[in-house]
């Protein structure tokens, strides 16, 4: 592990769609910091998030995550970060059990137990589809999910039971 000071650095990135220019943002979010995006429905709050995890690509400027550039470490960072998305980026047809699978084929340090530990504490079921799952249970899911692969903790206390 690296030390660096900030968890995020972006410095003048710019995204550029049809009718909509993400334009030189710059802005550090120091380690242990907790940080919230507020603004109006089209200012870049999503934009900004998915340039981040690179999910779409920036036209210019740079992109720091936990002192690492943030293509050519994405994997590494990946690794390390925990991500939930308002919206479930699961396919419906799956179930909690399938995506223990997938994800274990996905992240280095998944922990079976861990993930089995959260289905029971949230109360999900391991094999009814993703589909039927109420918005409740499809967030919990994500979270299970997310606390599963040993993601960095970064100046807060675990979330993790040992």
């Amino acid at each position: 592990m690296n030390d660096y000071a900030n968890a995020i650095e972006i410095k003048n990135v710019t995204k550029k769609y049809d009718g909509f220019t993400l334009d030189s943002i710059s802005f550090d979010v120091p380690r242990g910091s907790i940080m919230g995006f507020i603004g109006q429905n089209g200012a870049g709050k999503t934009t900004t998030i998915r340039s981040l995890l690179n999910i779409i690509p920036i036209n210019a400027g740079q992109i720091n995550l936990l002192g690492m550039d943030h293509i050519k470490h994405e994997q590494e960072i990946k690794e390390r970060l925990a991500v939930v998305f308002d919206e479930l980026p699961f396919h419906d047809l799956f179930n909690a059990k399938e995506m223990g699978r997938i994800f274990k084929g996905l992240y280095e340090k998944w922990d079976d137990k861990v993930y089995a530990g959260y289905l029971e504490r949230f109360e999900l079921p391991q094999k009814k589809k993703i589909g039927q799952f109420s918005k409740g249970m499809k967030m919990k899911l994500q979270i299970a999910c997310a606390l599963s692969h040993d993601a960095e903790q970064i100046g807060r206390a675990s979330c993790r039971e040992r």
